[in-house]
């Protein structure tokens, strides 16, 4: 079954180079980055295209035309991507109230998909993504999957936000498209003590398959597989996205479904960013078709502060775009850049009475070190004041957490977030999560005041 899914993959991809020009351009720029032996090659495809991008939007773009003019830029102030940090920073606010301006007028709406990130009030911003900008990250969105080990034609299991009572596949036309390339998606909101026997059921049918899905959701699955002792999942790896994952959930995941467990890092903007080809390696960055880097966040002083580039949506031009998110970059990679660790959102930093703010990667490392993670099924710290934090946190079933080992969490917590934090324990199975279920470890309600 797995080799007619990988023919008729194959036979897919050709035919769309024949009848789709956006498709042949990504195509050959993947075969173009596959040829190239050395960081030197991806660099020349990366300026080549941010070059392209430069004289675009100082022609087309209303925004950058107007913003390269305040600043004395012309396209030929650029000679290669270093120069970005020539070009002022984009931020979500801006991008709420400059969207008009930030939308290229040449390229039609019916090229276009709209995305919506939340922005710093809450409110959503939209981002218009031109066809171009889709089909490259489609294409280097598999190639990352190839990376992380998964092929065309094998089984993924994607976990999404829906019912198990919807008709998730409403036409023909997607039931075969789902078929070819192997995905089946599973209801992520559904995933409950209740449902867990036949979602477990309906992923040993699958055979040996790979799980995608948030960090939350396959480690409650985990959790669910090991109290019902559920025998017979031939799970080949667990790719996790959208949240940090933490050491002691990669490890309780992989223990009970006996396969490595590797992060893919986007964003609601760019859904391609980053790949761990290992477990517990680096993320490896496409540079062909975006370019990541850092700075200190101008208004909250965090250091690491994540730019985005993505050097083909030519509909709403994302340059230098401090999507709120934070991490640590290097070089780890012979061929590309990587991310070597990631931090967090900025939304889920706590931040002291002097402006100051504490990284939400505390939580995880902290937890790490008491050596109490085999006792505690979940947590959150959640900021309430400047000086009040409550620890929530959830047990094992059989587990016993002792007033020492507490006393224990409790005492490294105050250590690392400092001294002025009241922390209060509180044991309970409620936690608050995103607006898409997703599970937050560290979580400031300070905003909310």
């Amino acid at each position: 079954m797995g080799h007619l899914r990988r023919f008729l993959f194959q036979q897919a991809v050709f035919v769309e180079k024949l009848l789709n020009k956006e498709v042949k351009l990504a195509h050959d720029l993947l075969q173009k980055a596959n040829s190239t032996i050395d960081k030197e090659g991806i660099q020349e495809l990366q300026n080549e295209a941010f070059l392209k991008l430069i004289d675009f939007v100082y022609y087309n773009n209303n925004y950058y035309r107007s913003l390269f003019n305040e600043h004395g830029l012309l396209p030929e102030s650029f000679q290669d991507i270093k120069d970005l940090s020539k070009i002022p920073l984009l931020t979500k606010d801006i991008i709420k109230s400059k969207r008009d301006q930030l939308l290229t007028p040449s390229i039609p709406d019916a090229e276009c998909l709209t995305r919506t990130s939340g922005g710093t009030t809450g409110e959503p911003i939209y981002i218009d993504v031109n066809k171009q900008a889709r089909i490259n990250e489609l294409y280097f969105y598999y190639r990352g999957l190839n990376w992380m080990g998964w092929k065309p034609g094998d089984t993924m299991v994607k976990f999404f936000g829906g019912s198990l009572s919807k008709n998730n596949y409403p036409t023909l036309k997607s039931r075969i498209k789902r078929w070819v390339s192997g995905e089946v998606f599973i209801p992520a909101f559904d995933l409950n003590s209740d449902t867990a026997p036949e979602i477990l059921q309906l992923i040993k049918n699958q055979g040996p398959c790979f799980m995608q899905g948030y960090v939350s959701s396959i480690y409650t699955l985990a959790l669910h597989a090991k109290q019902l002792n559920f025998k017979g999942l031939k799970i080949k790896g667990a790719f996790t996205t959208a949240e940090q994952l933490p050491q002691d959930q990669a490890e309780l995941i992989r223990e009970v479904f006996q396969c490595d467990v590797k992060g893919f890092y986007g964003c609601s903007e760019m859904n391609c960013l980053g790949f761990q080809k290992d477990m517990d390696g680096p993320y490896i960055i496409p540079d062909e078709i975006l370019k990541i880097n850092e700075t200190t966040h101008p208004e909250t002083g965090i250091e690491h502060s994540f730019l985005l580039t993505s050097l083909y949506n030519y509909r709403t031009p994302l340059i230098n775009y401090l999507n709120g998110d934070n991490g640590s970059l290097g070089n780890s990679d012979p061929k590309y850049s990587t991310i070597d660790e990631l931090y967090g959102r900025t939304g889920d930093l706590f931040v002291r009475r002097n402006g100051s703010y504490i990284s939400s990667i505390v939580a995880t490392q902290t937890m790490q070190i008491t050596e109490l993670t085999h006792k505690i099924k979940r947590y959150q710290l959640v900021q309430n004041d400047y000086d009040k934090v409550e620890f929530k946190y959830q047990l094992f079933d059989e587990a016993e957490l002792g007033e020492d080992e507490l006393q224990k969490i409790l005492v490294m917590y105050k250590e690392r977030l400092g001294d002025e934090f009241v922390i209060t324990p509180l044991l309970t199975e409620n936690f608050i999560s995103s607006k898409n279920k997703k599970h937050r470890l560290m979580i400031n309600l300070m905003s909310n005041k």
